[in-house]
């Protein structure tokens, strides 16, 4: 159960609500999550068979039972659960399914794969080239992913369900990079160079998105709440931001980030007429308390006037104590100063049945059985690296997904599916 509490989770990408995400799972959105590729043809289809369409507008891990499948006017006893294949965006994704091995998909068995929300671009820091489509940290279309499952024919692919090393780590990780983003999303707008025609051009350029905040001359706090800190690590900042009024082209803005009284900037610049920037920086984590904190950001006059920018989105990066109060969470590391193979220890615990999956960088999905409970405290050793992503779970409120229909595919490729316009 990812509550808000834990996770600090509020998302409704297409209203106007803020949303913190703990992620990419969106724990560093640039990273595995983000990295799954689209197959743009269809030769993943298979248009003799059948496919049941489900829907995950929420980074967990999710199950499909036998029931599911009846409920959607599929016949499950006629079915090899060893051929359960899954697909996101054309690639078939690796998954796990309990009870498979006899061939028969009966009412204890299940369907478990690790679900991820709809994201937008991995480069989302960064400014669009020009006449390429902002770069969005969520999908401007949709939050919910679509997973297609079929069966039948060869056999699926399957996740690792172990974590197998011979040797026996010295160092001990107990704490995590605990990744916050903050967006809310009032009006879309933009500053776009090029002329009238252009900023009339009905496709969407480099500067167009949906803003936050108004930023004049002056100060802006933003406020947000760290738990169970581990001091004397680094944290980061990041802060995205562009310019929308000024009669100067170049240095057209002066603006900096600061981290509660600390008076030296995490980062400061100048940005020119119609910029896109994200001011980011390193702090020590020295600089935060447990409970509220908050980001400044200041802009200083210069030679233009008006002088105002259009705020997207802020984000912080922080190392917080592997600690859950709820029998669930999601961490991950994006800040190591080197790989490290380590024992992970996750306190706080208070149940014995758990579901922990691993994610990284352009390497499949591995569900972690070999792990081990002992008086409220779970560890298991792995070698850890920058993009590394866990989900830990107690079972009893593992998720189960949107089931929208179940659905032939047509070939509008086909000659015989041709129609005169």
């Amino acid at each position: 159960n990812l509550s808000v509490t834990e996770n600090e989770k509020e998302i409704n990408h297409n209203k106007r609500n803020k949303f913190v995400i703990n992620s990419k799972f969106k724990f560093q959105t640039s990273t595995n999550i983000r990295k799954y590729l689209t197959n743009n043809n269809d030769s993943w289809i298979d248009y003799s068979k059948t496919y049941l369409k489900i829907g995950v507008g929420e980074d967990a891990i999710y199950r499909l039972r036998k029931s599911d499948l009846t409920n959607n006017g599929i016949d499950p006893n006629s079915i090899d659960p060893r051929t359960f294949k899954f697909y996101l965006k054309g690639k078939e994704l690796p998954i796990y399914v309990s009870g498979e091995n006899d061939g028969v998909f009966d009412n204890s068995d299940f369907i478990e794969f690790v679900g991820i929300k709809n994201y937008g671009d991995k480069d989302y820091r960064e400014p669009a080239n020009y006449n390429e489509p902002y770069n969005e940290f969520m999908s401007i279309y949709s939050d919910t992913s679509s997973y297609f499952l079929t069966w039948d024919g060869e056999f699926g692919k399957r996740i690792d369900t172990l974590l197998n090393y011979s040797s026996t780590p010295v160092d001990t990780l107990d704490y995590y990079d605990k990744f916050l983003h903050f967006e809310e999303n009032h009006w879309y707008d933009f500053s776009l160079s090029g002329g009238e025609v252009r900023r009339q051009n009905p496709n969407i350029y480099e500067n167009e998105t949906w803003e936050w905040w108004v930023q004049g001359v002056g100060t802006r706090n933003f406020s947000f709440n760290v738990t169970n800190l581990k001091t004397g690590l680094p944290a980061k900042a990041y802060l995205k931001i562009q310019s929308w009024a000024s009669n100067i082209s170049s240095d057209a803005h002066n603006l900096a980030i600061k981290i509660n009284s600390n008076p030296t900037p995490v980062d400061s610049t100048f940005i020119n007429k119609y910029q896109v920037i994200t001011l980011q920086g390193e702090f020590n984590s020295d600089d935060l308390i447990n409970g509220s904190n908050k980001l400044k950001l200041i802009s200083y006059a210069t030679q233009s006037n008006p002088n105002s920018c259009f705020g997207d989105w802020w984000e912080i990066e922080y190392p917080r104590q592997l600690i859950t109060n709820n029998d669930s969470l999601l961490f991950g590391y994006i800040n190591l100063n080197q790989p490290k193979f380590a024992v992970v220890k996750v306190s706080g615990l208070a149940s014995n049945d758990y579901s922990l999956y691993k994610l990284i960088d352009n390497q499949p999905v591995t569900k972690v059985t070999n792990y081990f409970l002992s008086n409220g405290a779970l560890t298991f050793n792995d070698s850890v690296q920058n993009g590394t992503t866990y989900i830990l779970t107690k079972n009893e409120k593992i998720k189960s997904p949107k089931f929208y229909y179940k659905k032939n595919f047509i070939n509008l490729r086909s000659q015989s599916n041709s129609a005169e316009y």
